[in-house]
C-alpha cells in the first residue's frame, strides 16, 4: 500500500514526462564576481513518474547531481512500496529524505520557520538556542547549493577572517582564515539573495555580506576585541532604519572582533556606529538583508532576542 501522502523532493519539478532541474549559479552582486566566482548554469536530468506510478530514475551525466540525489534499490527499511526509490540528501551523513520530512512532522517542525547555517551544529549552539527562543528552527549542514529552495532564511554566524584577496587586498593583518567557508557562504548568499529570502549576518557575517556586495574590510582595528573576562561592551548610535524601529537605540552592545566594514558594498547602508566611527550594523536598501557587528546570540539584554524575533518576522 502506498502511504497516504506523496513524496516531496525540494527543488524538483516533476511531471509525467521528462523534466530538468536548473541549478542556476549567477555572478550575483559580488565585486565583479571575483570574491566567489561560480560557474555557468547547469541543467540536470531528474526523476520522472513511470507508467506504474513510481519514480523512474534517469541516469545523470553530472557527478554532482548523482551525489546529491541517489536513487537506490528498495530496502527492507524503506517505508514506501517497491515503486518508490530511496532518496538521500547531500549531507556528509546521508539521511533518507522521506524519513527526514516524516521526522520533522512528528516533532511539530512542519510549520516552524527554518534558518540555514553552514557548518556543524556543535560549533554554533548559541545561534541555535537564540533562533529557537524566537520561535524558529536552525538547520545545519555543509551543502552550499540548493538550500534557498529548502529553507526560509540564511544566518551567517561569527568566526575567523575572510581571505583578503576576495576584496582585492594583500594580507596585512588577517588570520584564522577558512577558504572553504568563505566560498560556501558567498555561494549561499548568491542563492538566497536571488530568491529574495531573509539573511542575517553576525560579526564575521556582516563582513561576508559587505564583501559579497562588492565592499571592502579594514583588516585590523583597535579597541573592539574581546577582553579576558568576555565580550567588550560599548555604546552605539543608530540611524532611522528598520533596525532602529525594531531595537530602538540600544545603550550597549558587545564586541569581539578585530576587523570591520570599510567601503560599503552596493545597496548597503550603515545604520549604526560605535563611538569611534566603526560600523556596527548594515541594512540593504531593497533586500531583506540585515547585519550587525556585535553578537546578539550572547548579549545579556532583550535587544538580542528582539533582533532574532524581528529577523524571523521577515519570513513571509
Amino acid at each position: 500500500m502506498h502511504p497516504p501522502f506523496s513524496l516531496f523532493i525540494p527543488g524538483i519539478k516533476r511531471e509525467n514526462g521528462p523534466c530538468t532541474v536548473q541549478k542556476r549559479k549567477t555572478r550575483g552582486y559580488g565585486l565583479r564576481g571575483r570574491a566567489w566566482g561560480l560557474g555557468k548554469s547547469q541543467a540536470y536530468p531528474c526523476p520522472r513518474r513511470s507508467a506504474s506510478g513510481g519514480l523512474e530514475h534517469i541516469e545523470s551525466t553530472s557527478a554532482a547531481f548523482s551525489s546529491a540525489i541517489n536513487c537506490n534499490k528498495p530496502s527492507a527499511d524503506n517505508h514506501f512500496s517497491h515503486n518508490h526509490p530511496k532518496i538521500t540528501n547531500p549531507e556528509p551523513t546521508p539521511t533518507p529524505l522521506h524519513k527526514l520530512y516524516i521526522n520533522d512532522i512528528s516533532r511539530g517542525y512542519s510549520m516552524q520557520k527554518t534558518v540555514y547555517i553552514w557548518g556543524p551544529e556543535d560549533r554554533y549552539s548559541n545561534y541555535r538556542l537564540a533562533v529557537e527562543s524566537a520561535g524558529g528552527r536552525t538547520v545545519f549542514g555543509f551543502a552550499h547549493t540548493g538550500q534557498a529552495e529548502r529553507w526560509d532564511a540564511l544566518l551567517l554566524p561569527g568566526g575567523g577572517d575572510m581571505e583578503p584577496w576576495r576584496y582585492e587586498q594583500e594580507n596585512t593583518a588577517s588570520h584564522s582564515m577558512d577558504p572553504d567557508r568563505d566560498a560556501a557562504e558567498l555561494s549561499l548568499l548568491s542563492d538566497f539573495t536571488a530568491a529574495g529570502k531573509p539573511i542575517l549576518g553576525i560579526c564575521r557575517g556582516l563582513q561576508v555580506i559587505n564583501v559579497f556586495f562588492g565592499g571592502t574590510l579594514l583588516q585590523h582595528i583597535p579597541g573592539h576585541n574581546a577582553l579576558p573576562e568576555g565580550d567588550r561592551l560599548h555604546r552605539v548610535q543608530t540611524a532611522p532604519s528598520p533596525l532602529r524601529t525594531l531595537l530602538g537605540n540600544p545603550d550597549l552592545v558587545n564586541s569581539a572582533h578585530h576587523q570591520a566594514a570599510d567601503r560599503l558594498g552596493s545597496g548597503l547602508r550603515a545604520v549604526q556606529w560605535a563611538g569611534d566611527g566603526v560600523i556596527e550594523a548594515l541594512c540593504h536598501d531593497h533586500l531583506p538583508v540585515w547585519a550587525v557587528q556585535w553578537h546578539p546570540e550572547r548579549l545579556k539584554s532583550p535587544v538580542g532576542q528582539l533582533l532574532f524575533t524581528g529577523f524571523l518576522d521577515l519570513i513571509s
